[in-house]
């Protein structure tokens, strides 16, 4: 069983991609039975994906903030039917590249990473998402897809700024594809990785000069010839020259390989000048601190084997461990564009966050998504570190509380039309999030804000939430902490305002009784907790 992850920002198209990808799988011969896709609630899917593949939710999408074995369950189940080949993983766009990378690398199955770029809105995407963007290019492996282009090709110089940003960020030789609407990853491309038949041959089509993969429909986009298109236009490698390399060092380790890769294009930087390669000219061009190197082939090369000169040429790391481990929330938070732009944005999202609970309906039971993505977007990068969104934090937490208010009334209501699957836990993650952003929030919240909150019963909630599913504590230590904090602060504010002590002091032992043996950190975290509500 292989995993393939897509990855990239809220909109970007991941969920088309994967549903056309599967239409076009099973056109080819595959059987809905070799098919998974584990979504992340962001909406209805039933038009999309139903009937294509069997559909396994992800409760709230983003896997990397709950508790990973969740998802490593789901993994586990699917390879014990044996039936499944192909898993589709979509996770949500505030998400980073390393810290998906580092789950499917613990989950113990093979994967590859495909990563997507919304060329629409690319500017705004920049601003919203900062270097999580950087880090989806930096863990794709099976192909990076520009998508919402229009009618485009690789040579468009209205893609020049999203291309650059890609060549600026890749760390690995890998596809860069430019996708129609409604266009499928290419199929023979795919195919040949997780079925290990090898790499993937290429050929030059008719007097174009772009690549194309064997046996795939010529249907992503046209150029001067009607009902002439093409899924990708060959492959780009990125490499970092060692210090002391000359221009003219780089230009005597390509012309050897030139003709036979199919060579089109060579650009970068090295001993502080630029240079430019076409076919077989080639330019010195303007200053330049960088040190770079950017070629394009219409063959996938194995640079070590096939083009030594070159190898000789250039380093040969991966990224850093520190750089890896960096997690989602500290790239979003990081402060990597103006305030300006990052108060448009938010003011952008604040007006496009639901008013009602966005609910996913199924054959008879209804998901309740509480946590949706731009909420947590916004949430995210007004904790940037400018002093200025300060004054902002508190406004976006009452929009936020505002959603989950709504959320909780509708399951209160309907409880008996939700999936008893998630009902506990839609009740822990709302409980939480009221409870804990009025302790911190609670003065500034309009009056009747406040009222709502508290009739809801958030302690309550949570409890209720806990006794009804909760059957192990994450698994991540750092986690475990806050899991214990954020619930021992829900109980907190419901014995502040009368709510039932006993069910909590109920579903407070029912967590305790979770703890493994092996924590006696978090089973005296739990202990004290316990012991604060039996004599508050």
């Amino acid at each position: 069983m292989k995993v393939i992850a897509l990855v990239g920002p809220y909109g970007s198209g991941k969920t088309d991609l994967g549903s056309n990808t599967i239409s076009a799988l099973l056109a080819s011969g595959w059987e809905t039975n070799q098919i998974a896709y584990v979504l992340n609630d962001e909406g209805d899917l039933r038009t999309s994906i139903h009937d294509k593949a069997k559909i396994l939710p992800m409760v709230n999408g983003c896997f990397t903030c709950s508790d990973n074995q969740d998802l490593q369950n789901i993994l586990d189940k699917l390879a014990q039917e044996k039936t499944v080949d192909l898993v589709f993983l979509e996770g949500f766009g505030v998400v980073s590249g390393y810290e998906t990378a580092q789950f499917l690398e613990s989950a113990g199955y093979e994967y590859e990473v495909i990563a997507l770029i919304d060329h629409l809105h690319f500017k705004q995407n920049q601003v919203r998402y900062g270097d999580v963007m950087k880090s989806h290019i930096a863990v794709a492996t099976l192909g990076i897809c520009i998508t919402k282009s229009g009618v485009a090709t690789l040579e468009d110089a209205r893609l020049h700024d999203t291309l650059a940003y890609i060549e600026d960020n890749m760390t690995q030789r890998v596809r860069t594809i430019l996708l129609d609407r409604g266009a499928p990853f290419p199929i023979g491309h795919l195919v040949d990785v997780v079925t290990g038949a090898g790499k993937v041959q290429s050929f030059s089509c008719g007097g174009c000069k772009h690549c194309h993969t064997h046996g795939e429909a010529h249907h992503h986009h046209e150029h001067e010839e009607r009902g002439h298109a093409h899924a990708d236009h060959g492959y780009m490698y990125k490499y970092t020259p060692l210090p002391g390399v000359t221009l003219e060092v780089l230009k005597a380790a390509f012309m050897p390989y030139m003709e036979r890769f199919g060579i089109t294009r060579i650009k970068g930087a090295t001993l502080g000048r630029t240079f430019h390669g076409v076919y077989e000219t080639w330019q010195n061009g303007c200053a330049s601190d960088q040190r770079l190197v950017i070629f394009y082939s219409a063959k996938q090369v194995e640079i070590e084997r096939d083009m030594p000169r070159l190898f000789d040429c250039i380093e040969h790391s991966t990224p850093s461990s520190q750089e890896i481990g960096k997690k989602s929330y500290e790239l979003m938070r990081t402060k990597n564009v103006s305030t300006k732009a990052t108060l448009t944005e938010i003011t952008t999202l604040l007006g496009q966050i639901p008013k009602t609970p966005m609910v996913v309906r199924g054959a008879d039971k209804v998901r309740v998504i509480t946590h949706p993505e731009l909420l947590q977007v916004v949430k995210e990068i007004v904790r940037r570190p400018y002093p200025e969104l300060e004054k902002n934090f508190a406004e976006v937490i009452i929009v936020c509380m505002g959603y989950w208010t709504e959320c909780a009334v509708y399951i209160s209501v309907n409880e008996m039309a939700i999936d008893q699957n998630e009902l506990p836990v839609n009740q822990r993650e709302l409980g939480v999030s009221l409870a804990w952003w009025t302790h911190r929030f609670g003065k500034m919240f309009p009056k009747e804000l406040m009222e709502r909150v508290i009739l809801l019963k958030p302690g309550e909630m949570v409890a209720r939430g806990i006794l009804g599913g909760l059957l192990s504590l994450n698994s991540d230590p750092e986690r475990a902490y806050w899991q214990c904090e954020e619930y021992a602060r829900a109980f907190e504010f419901g014995l502040d305002h009368c709510e039932d002590r006993e069910l909590m002091m109920r579903a407070a032992r029912h967590a305790l009784s979770l703890v493994p043996n092996d924590r006696k950190d978090l089973k005296e975290q739990w202990e004290k907790h316990v012991a604060n509500l039996e004599t508050r």
